[in-house]
């Protein structure tokens, strides 16, 4: 791969800070929470259902904007969203350091949203890294692994999709990515599938993948 001005797009949760913090495993606990009362259903049938949703659509609000279109999505994105992320987070220096090192351009890409992106992104010390945050929202809850957030994604950057790498904790959304042509890195996992072409134990270790790729710019060429 040529040495070009590669766009890297970064997932955020499970991507840039680790499972070990039980963020998603909170938020979770409270989407079963709000469908167990929301639908008067048992704890762990509002467990099924949103395994059956995230399986389907890869956000469970997606399935239930979809299949219940009166659903309360402010109530329910109030429950879920209703607690002190900052405290299950530090400052991470180290990867900010990481961050600003790259000097390609670097965007979020995630299925929650934008505000909670931003959330992390701060509590992490880390918002200044990145140009811009594409959430659910832009999307209009069309999320990943969907083709179409990817290309919708790559529109508003004003890119090809070749000119991209996909970072991602989750293979179905690299699947996805690398069928549109795109590099792809998985974080976390020893996965080695045709469409990963890298993958790293964690987030720290991407600048060796981006120089393995070719996607890192050097310094001296930025404008």
């Amino acid at each position: 791969m040529k040495n070009k001005n590669t766009v890297l797009l970064f997932d955020l949760d499970h991507t840039l800070y680790p499972r070990e913090t039980g963020i998603l495993q909170r938020i979770d606990r409270n989407i079963c929470d709000f469908l167990a009362g929301y639908f008067k259903i048992s704890a762990e049938e509002a467990e099924e259902l949103r395994r059956g949703f995230y399986r389907q659509y890869g956000l469970s609000l997606t399935g239930l904007i979809k299949e219940y279109p009166r659903f309360d999505v402010k109530g329910y994105l109030k429950h879920v969203y209703d607690f002190d992320i900052e405290k299950m987070l530090k400052p991470a220096e180290k990867l900010k350091r990481i961050l600003l090192s790259i000097p390609n351009p670097k965007y979020i890409f995630t299925n929650g949203l934008e505000s909670y992106a931003s959330r992390i992104l701060k509590a992490l010390n880390v918002s200044k890294c990145f140009r811009k945050i594409y959430g659910i929202e832009f999307m209009n809850f069309n999320c990943k692994p969907s083709a179409e957030a990817f290309l919708k994604v790559a529109e508003d950057i004003g890119r090809e999709t070749g000119d991209f790498i996909m970072i991602d904790d989750l293979p179905q959304n690299l699947l996805t990515a690398k069928n549109l042509n795109m590099k792809t890195i998985l974080v976390g996992k020893e996965q080695k599938e045709t469409y990963i072409d890298e993958t790293i134990k964690d987030i720290m270790e991407i600048p060796g993948a981006l120089q393995r790729l070719g996607g890192q710019r050097k310094k001296r060429q930025q404008s």
